[in-house]
């Protein structure tokens, strides 16, 4: 696969408005051009979608295995959402658009920090106090499928579920260490490494080892465990954060950030051999794996170029908007998913303009065939009470 050439997919034409009234100024336009562009997707707050369950949601047994899709009542044609007769999957229609509908509510003072999806399920970390719980919900919703899959984890990160478990980084002995826990839950999680200084936003997993960033090594654990010693991959990274295996390759997104973002780039290296490609890319930050390559972005919070990208040898190129500090991104096969720093929930069909989805400060996100996932904090500023909702595509 070819690296050599970056391909935009959201490239926009002016720096970030850092500023609230900037956004704020920025946010009503963008909204207005998604509604004259389709009339499905919502593009209001998160308050149409559903009533929010009660705060304290009780613990429930293991998900169902074959809980699949989200298992919402199928309407009539007659009785679906707007123009083009979508099915909103338990959220309201309202305006002939599709509203976002919770699927959880963390209790009091908990603040959900990722989200993590498989075929029949979502993962997210509650944080309480000192430590966070790891739980796992059905896509249904987790008012009959909450399940605790390991309590008590200080500091988890780097969530990926893979082979029916789900790996992340977690706090120990004031370093960090790999960790894994079956996904239908674990009394303790087992630690797979030795404290090492694991960073960066992603860790990377393949069916034998596991791939994580440290200070400026790419470095490499046997997915049975390292509590010896890893494997050095790559070293003399500029400040990587962002990682991810995509058609074979293992992509190392290094931001440069201690030298204004100049030197960033794109290093790309096979997963069984040496060869190495780089590319450049300043603030290069987050990496998504995807069918057409490795899907990056950039996060310059200070304004100043930045986009979406595939690193590919597939050509695609989506209108521009201006938007560049990207905290999540997620693809579908055909649509880019991605939300901004403080700001809302975006798509980008490739070839199309960015549409508004929803106006809220958004964290985490997925996105499936049918529907796209994410968590939102109520009590802006202040950003407590996370939730995970639902939105029909």
């Amino acid at each position: 696969m070819a690296y050599s050439e970056v391909v935009p997919i959201h490239k926009p034409r002016s720096p970030l408005l850092t500023s609230p009234r900037a956004r704020a100024a920025l946010t009503l336009p963008l909204v207005a051009l998604a509604v004259r562009a389709l009339g499905c997707i919502g593009t209001g707050g998160l308050t149409g979608g559903g009533s929010e369950p009660d705060a304290a949601t009780p613990e429930a047994g293991p998900v169902t295995p074959d809980a699949g899709q989200p298992d919402v009542a199928q309407p009539d044609a007659e009785s679906r959402c707007g123009p083009k007769k979508l099915d909103c999957l338990g959220g309201a229609c309202v305006d002939g658009r599709c509203e976002p509908v919770m699927l959880a509510a963390a209790e009091p003072n908990d603040l959900v920090v990722t989200l993590e999806l498989d075929a029949t399920s979502f993962y997210y970390a509650t944080k309480t106090g000192g430590t966070s719980d790891l739980v796992r919900c059905a896509k249904a919703g987790c008012a009959t499928s909450r399940q605790l899959v390991v309590g008590g984890v200080d500091q988890p990160q780097h969530l990926t579920v893979r082979g029916g478990n789900l790996y992340f980084s977690m706090a120990q002995s004031g370093q960090r260490v790999l960790a894994r826990c079956p996904t239908t839950g674990c009394a303790a999680p087992t630690v797979l490494s030795a404290p090492t200084g694991i960073g960066g936003r992603q860790i990377a997993i393949t069916d034998d080892a596991i791939y994580y960033l440290s200070g400026s090594e790419l470095r490499r654990c046997d997915i049975g465990g390292c509590p010896a010693s890893t494997t050095l991959v790559l070293g003399g990274l500029r400040e990587p954060e962002g990682l991810a295996v995509a058609n074979g390759e293992l992509v190392v997104a290094e931001s440069d950030r201690a030298n204004g973002g100049a030197g960033g780039r794109v290093t790309t290296t096979p997963v069984g051999g040496p060869a190495v490609s780089v590319g450049a890319l300043p603030f290069a930050s987050h990496v998504r794996a995807t069918d057409r390559g490795a899907l990056v972005s950039t996060y310059d919070v200070n304004g100043g170029s930045g986009g979406i990208y595939v690193y590919s040898s597939v050509r695609s190129t989506v209108v521009d908007a201006p938007k560049h500090a990207y905290v999540d991104t997620a693809y579908d096969g055909t649509s880019v998913f991605y939300s901004t720093y403080f700001g809302p929930l975006y798509r980008v069909r490739l070839g199309e303009l960015p549409e508004t989805l929803v106006t809220a400060e958004i964290h985490g996100i997925g996105a499936d065939e049918r529907a796209v996932y994410f968590t939102a904090p109520r009590g802006t500023p202040a950003r407590v009470d996370g939730r995970v909702f639902r939105l029909a595509k």
